[in-house]
């Protein structure tokens, strides 16, 4: 990373210098992100990626309000159009695949229309949904969205926090173990609805570890301690908040946080 004491400070009638340092390094980032960016989408049409996490899918109700329901004081919508689009981890897989990357996709979800439609949704991109497993006792994870005249009215979430079986870990680890062995990088994408806590993120780490690969994941705050050895994660300010504990307002708190976290 770089450090602001690099830059030379101009002296005092030039300008305040903690915004000169804070442009300067800003158009430093600015270039080495370009830099990077280019790499990556070069590299991604030869890289394949295990994405191991919690399958969502998002589903908006679309369609229009002009009355008032006389049951209860709320809108009545009429029913237009109904859209569809992975969510959560299979979301992470429709953003690799955009870049080119191939993706192994590895989850659980309830063996429901919800599920069957993620995984078509996921399949129609080129991904590899045989690391899925499909299980009767939970519901798949299903957001869904009512607007009406492009205005969100409510959100109803379906899903369950049931710890999975011993049966569906088993399951699971089958299936996902040897996507590993075709896969160049891990990434583990956490949402917090028990992928991550039931045991074996820890156990593909060290699989990936072992074969020299690096494994990259998105935590929620509380899972931190399931992705001790990871080579990346990746969380944004109010995670990186929640988990450190204090507001990250200023240059200095970030660094604080970025020591904090990598400890």
């Amino acid at each position: 990373m770089c450090n602001a004491q690099h830059f030379p400070v101009p002296k005092r009638g030039h300008g305040r210098p903690c915004s000169y340092k804070k442009h300067a390094r800003k158009r430093l980032f600015d270039e080495i992100a370009m830099t990077d960016i280019s790499k990556i989408l070069a590299a991604a049409p030869n890289c394949s990626v295990a994405v191991f996490g919690d399958l969502m899918l998002d589903e908006w109700i679309i369609g229009t309000a002009s009355r008032i329901s006389p049951e209860a004081p709320v809108p009545v919508v009429l029913w237009s159009e109904r859209k569809i689009a992975p969510g959560g981890a299979a979301n992470v897989v429709m953003n690799l695949r955009s870049l080119g990357a191939n993706v192994l996709v590895s989850g659980v979800v309830g063996d429901d229309s919800s599920g069957h439609s993620l995984a078509q949704e996921m399949e129609k991109v080129g991904a590899d949904t045989g690391g899925l497993v499909f299980d009767l006792s939970r519901p798949t994870t299903l957001k869904t969205r009512v607007l009406a005249s492009r205005q969100q009215m409510l959100r109803i979430d379906r899903e369950s926090d049931e710890p999975f079986s011993d049966f569906d870990r088993a399951r699971l680890e089958e299936r996902l173990m040897p996507l590993l062995d075709l896969a160049d990088v891990l990434c583990i994408s956490d949402y917090d609805k028990g992928l991550v806590t039931c045991g074996i993120a820890s156990r593909v780490m060290e699989k990936m570890h072992s074969a020299g690969k690096r494994v990259t994941g998105g935590p929620k705050p509380h899972n931190l301690n399931c992705f001790i050895g990871a080579d990346f994660i990746s969380l944004n300010e109010k995670e990186a908040a929640e988990a450190v504990g204090f507001k990250l307002s200023d240059d200095d708190s970030v660094q604080r946080a970025g020591t904090l976290l990598r400890e």
